[in-house]
């Protein structure tokens, strides 16, 4: 792709949500040392945000649980047995990625999970590019290796660190 093609390319996938990283954050990231994980506040917005997914979805249960047995309809407990089932998942989703840490250290990357479970660990020496795909206000860098690719949430802590070794971050990092 040349000239326009490319440039329409690129809005796409700016529309998206798609924006490569600026050049020097492969080098940023390969210099980078020390632990990052989620802000006390950012632990306590995604519990709430879980607790209310679930006593929603607990309504949408009793009301699902009403129909079916009070009204015995049970085409009118669907929609909301259904939407309390979707409702729990996400809250479990909130959940699941709170434990998440990330250590760089020594040329290396590690994401840790519950329990500080090593999740996995890769080597950043031979890291090609990042790529950036901003979702509901998250911002995921993809990291792509010759044959796998990772994606981190941009915690932060991980952004400050980032910008203050490379400037050029500054502009993409979300608002608190």
């Amino acid at each position: 792709m040349k000239g326009p093609a490319l440039k329409l390319a690129a809005l796409l996938a700016s529309v998206a949500g798609y924006y490569p990283a600026p050049p020097d954050c492969v080098r940023g990231l390969k210099e980078l040392r020390g632990e990052f994980r989620r802000s006390r506040s950012e632990i306590i917005f995604r519990w709430i945000t879980a607790g209310l997914f679930v006593a929603l979805g607990a309504f949408l249960a009793g009301m699902a649980y009403g129909k079916y047995f009070g009204a015995s309809s049970a085409s009118g407990a669907l929609i909301p047995g259904i939407l309390a089932f979707v409702l729990v998942g996400l809250a479990l989703g909130v959940l699941s990625t709170i434990p998440h840490r990330y250590e760089f250290n020594s040329g290396r990357v590690s994401m840790y999970g519950w329990r500080n479970k090593l999740m996995w660990q890769e080597e950043l020496g031979d890291l090609q590019t990042v790529m950036c795909t901003s979702t509901r206000g998250i911002i995921w860098m993809t990291l792509r290796w010759p044959r796998r690719k990772r994606s981190i949430e941009l915690l932060d802590k991980l952004a400050e660190a980032l910008s203050v070794a490379r400037p050029a971050l500054r502009g993409r990092q979300r608002s608190s």
